[in-house]
């Protein structure tokens, strides 16, 4: 019986410090940190096959990356090969053509036809003065009153005076900006001069002839749009004229002035001692910088922000050299022409605001008479306005026609200069 007893006995051995069994199934009989010891050095052993899993998967995946890369490095070596393979062509067909052409251009029969062409250029010449002429003689009242206007611009502006209006009349397009807010579209728009000028910078194609009965159909939406005027004051005696014109808003709006810091305290005297019954004005000391378009951009945000439908951009505009002090007369025909087809009259406030309403792509609106061309009046501002124009939309080509309101005077949709601030 002894020694039965002797052989069932489980002998213990020494590892590491402590007493593990050599029958695991008798764990359960050992004492329990033996026990512990035996569940940590499996999970240790499981971890391990785990993170060698991960360094697998590790190493997988860096290949792939590898492999990828030198594909994406193939597609586009063969892109760049191939570009440089349609160039080679394009400059091959260009050398091509200009051969031919030369070619063709030293031909007898190009030189046979010369005069024919030449007389073709003429004669198409000759009807466009031929009508230019017809129609400066029926605008101007007949033969003997167009020579007495000649004459009298002749005297005030030599030649130079004469040209110009003859390019400007014989020019049977004018353009109104419809600016989109994802980027600028200039559509043409018929001049028509025998129109009132308040109507002259509504004739566009982008605008439906049913705006030009506005006043018909003047409808609530056009009068719930939220309007802000900010104007910047430098010549005050010129002030009475566009607060007048304000008049002509008949839907609530609110003005703000901006006017430089030396000039300030003459404008709150000026506003104290008028008799204008006026809504409130908010005037803002701002500094003179870039005449009258720095100040309207420091105001842009307090526009955007208060959530403005329309913005009307103004300033008291005085023509060159002060025509109106050389013709008293004429009045300040400059800031007439500007006014006048954006606020001289309720009808065309209203068509200003129902051309607004009724058409969401159109984003800025000016007297057409006052749309210039950019890329013919850059004069020495070109680096800094291309400048400006590849901050505001790098995409964009700098050099190519697009206009601009001269006199900087407008309606605008908050929404279209909002770049300015970025």
């Amino acid at each position: 019986m002894k020694k039965s007893a002797r052989k069932k006995q489980v002998r213990p051995s020494k590892l590491n410090g402590l007493a593990v069994l050599r029958n695991r199934d008798a764990v359960a009989d050992s004492d329990p940190i033996v026990s512990l010891n035996m569940l940590l050095h499996d999970e240790l052993a499981e971890r391990r096959k785990e993170n060698a899993l991960l360094e697998a998967q590790v190493l997988e995946s860096e290949e792939s990356i590898k492999a990828e890369r030198e594909k994406m490095r193939l597609q586009k070596k063969q892109v760049d090969d191939e570009v440089i393979r349609l160039r080679q062509q394009i400059a091959a067909r260009e050398r091509k053509y200009s051969a031919l052409r030369k070619e063709f251009q030293e031909s007898t029969s190009w030189r046979l036809t010369r005069p024919v062409r030449k007389f073709g250029v003429l004669t198409r010449r000759a009807r466009l003065l031929k009508a230019t002429i017809t129609s400066l003689f029926t605008r101007g009242g007949g033969l003997k009153q167009s020579v007495r206007k000649a004459l009298e611009v002749y005297r005030r502006e030599g030649w130079s005076g004469i040209r110009s209006r003859l390019r400007r009349h014989a020019s049977d397009q004018s353009v109104l900006a419809t600016h989109k807010l994802s980027g600028v579209a200039l559509k043409p728009a018929q001049r028509a001069a025998n129109l009132p000028l308040e109507r002259r910078a509504f004739l566009a194609q982008s605008i439906s002839p049913e705006v030009q009965v506005a006043s018909e159909l003047f409808t609530q939406a056009d009068a719930q749009m939220r309007i802000a005027v900010v104007i910047h004051v430098f010549h005050l005696d010129v002030l009475p004229e566009l607060l007048g014109r304000l008049d002509n808003i008949k839907v609530e709006h609110d003005v703000f002035m901006t006017v430089a810091p030396d000039k300030h305290e003459a404008l709150r005297a000026w506003m104290a001692e008028s008799s204008l019954d006026r809504r409130s004005v908010e005037i803002v000391q701002v500094d003179n910088g870039g005449y009258d378009i720095l100040p309207f951009i420091k105001m842009l945000p307090r526009v955007i922000e208060g959530k403005y439908d329309l913005v009307c951009k103004l300033h008291t505009k005085k023509g060159l050299a002060n025509l109106e002090k050389l013709y008293p007369e004429a009045g300040n025909a400059w800031l007439d022409l500007l006014l006048n087809p954006l606020m001289g009259s309720e009808e065309a406030v209203r068509q200003v605001l129902h051309a607004f309403a009724t058409q969401p792509d159109l984003g800025m609106l000016g007297s057409a008479d006052f749309y210039k061309s950019v890329r013919h009046l850059m004069y020495g501002n070109e680096v800094e306005v291309s400048r400006f124009v590849q901050l505001l939309q790098p995409s964009a080509d700098p050099g190519q026609r697009w206009g601009f309101f001269a006199g900087s005077i407008f309606w605008s949709r908050p929404a279209l200069l909002k770049g300015w601030l970025t």
